[in-house]
């Protein structure tokens, strides 16, 4: 059941930003052959267009509440650059970008409140965990025996992941990120062996582990990858 959403996962960023390439190498044909407000386009309105069709699709893809929240908060600035875009407004960033902090609040709330009460877990007492490094760097050292889900995001920051004291539920756990600019490192135990489903978009993911096909544990990778890295070692 795992695999089949993961495929459905993949499949999705896939249209959506084969899409937003096929958008540009389009409008980029159009200034070139002289319609020059294609140009303007570019300029001023497709970094709009993207991380709203990026936000949204992480909210209908995201199996939590706070990576709903999150992908909400991506298209709401997206749409923000697009009103100010469109109508020729004049916005002092340094005016608004506490709201970046408030955002966080709220989304840190919201985890606070889905991990009181997870929902959708693999199985009975199976463990989930979660981080966000935004401009920062976190540790998480999970140690649970019945590892089943995690959620992370790395915007412009760093995670490390520690699994090797863990043990997933009934053989296989999800890890769902979202990294932009940023980058994760994962450290499992010998005993498993990692099944990348990411989508990765001018970033990196690099398997060191040292896990076999005939490993007890697998762990899924999931999510989206832009311009940033992940490193999975032993």
């Amino acid at each position: 059941m795992e695999v089949t959403s993961g495929s459905g996962l993949r499949l999705q960023w896939r249209v959506v930003i084969g899409l937003l390439i096929v958008g540009y190498g389009t409008l980029l044909t159009a200034g070139n052959a002289g319609w020059f407000p294609a140009y303007w386009i570019l300029d001023h309105l497709y970094s709009g267009i993207t991380m709203v069709a990026l936000g949204l699709t992480q909210v209908t893809r995201a199996q939590s509440s706070g990576g709903r929240t999150f992908g909400l908060g991506v298209a709401a600035v997206g749409g923000l650059w697009l009103a100010i875009e469109a109508t020729g407004s004049r916005v002092r960033v340094e005016q608004w970008w506490p709201l970046v902090i408030v955002g966080l609040g709220v989304l840190m709330i919201m985890r606070a409140s889905e991990f009181r009460n997870p929902i959708g877990s693999a199985e009975a007492g199976a463990s989930q965990a979660s981080g966000i490094a935004f401009w920062s760097g976190i540790n998480r050292r999970i140690a649970s025996p019945a590892f089943s889900r995690a959620h992370f995001a790395a915007v412009m920051g760093g995670i490390e992941i520690d699994l090797r004291p863990a043990t997933t539920a009934g053989g296989q756990a999800v890890i769902e990120m979202l990294v932009v600019w940023g980058g994760i490192e994962i450290t499992v135990p010998p005993d498993w062996i990692v099944q990348n489903d990411a989508i990765v978009v001018m970033g990196g993911v690099e398997d060191k582990s040292s896990g076999s096909q005939g490993a007890k544990n697998t762990l899924i990778l999931r999510g989206l990858i832009l311009m940033g890295g992940v490193e999975i070692k032993t």
